[in-house]
């Protein structure tokens, strides 16, 4: 970035002197979310909102945007703290819908070296706040379980059966009325143990990590589980059985 009178770097100071960092990020009259869009498209209002010499923050989010796109957006606002020197803005878009971006003021220093700051640590490391991160991708993978992950898992074990000769077709209408039947947990618990990385999940390709925990499933694997499921079942209703039985003593 340079200063458009001098054609030089734009350098920033503390008080003390002590600070000399090049502002490299874009202003918004630079910027575009693509390079098919116009740069500065907006905001140039000049008696209301004209953020044409703001800074452009490297984080943007989209209505299709996934855990990490999500969560470097949030941690960098955090880090920012929403303000009067520092804009979330919104635009329509012809590809994602809509896409949103952080603006800082040029007359707020400390936030623009904070933002300065965040951005050249993005260039080491893709996350800007890892705790955040793996909290945003284990609340969507809560959730992709219980919508359809769950119904996949057991459809692919299906799959993976279909073309085995070791069973009839009798057996695997009966293998997947249980597992389709079975309880979200319960298969949640057989799957993350099929996975030993710990990747139970994984932004860009969900079926691969399931398809991975399928693979080396055999029939006997199949029979072992549901021999298990049958078993918990039995020792759950004899609980039930004895603690109702005392409770009428």
């Amino acid at each position: 970035m340079t200063n458009k009178s001098t054609n030089k770097p734009v350098r920033w100071y503390s008080k003390s002197g002590m600070v000399n960092t090049e502002i490299t990020l874009q202003r918004y009259r630079d910027w575009s979310p693509t390079q098919f869009d116009s740069r500065g498209l907006g905001l140039n209002d000049p008696d209301e909102d004209n953020r044409q010499d703001w800074y452009v923050c490297p984080v943007t989010q989209t209505r299709d945007s996934q855990c990490l796109e999500r969560s470097n957006f949030a941690s960098f606002l955090a880090a920012l703290g929403k303000s009067d020197t520092v804009e979330v803005h919104r635009f329509g878009h012809w590809g994602p819908g809509w896409f949103e971006i952080i603006l800082v003021s040029p007359l707020d220093p400390l936030s623009v070296l904070t933002a300065q700051e965040l951005s050249d640590a993005l260039e080491d490391c893709p996350v800007v706040d890892e705790d955040h991160y793996s909290r945003i991708k284990n609340e969507q993978y809560d959730e992709d379980w219980h919508n359809f992950m769950c119904r996949d898992f057991a459809r692919a074990i299906s799959d993976k059966l279909t073309g085995s000769c070791e069973v009839n077709g009798h057996e695997l209408d009966a293998i997947e009325d249980i597992l389709y039947d079975a309880d979200s947990d319960a298969l949640r618990e057989w799957y993350e143990s099929l996975v030993p990385s710990g990747e139970y999940w994984r932004d860009d390709d969900i079926m691969r990590s399931i398809d991975s925990a399928v693979k080396k499933l055999t029939l006997d694997d199949v029979y072992a589980w549901i021999d298990e499921q049958k078993a918990k079942g039995i020792e759950a209703y004899n609980q039930a059985y004895k603690q109702a039985t005392t409770e009428k003593e």
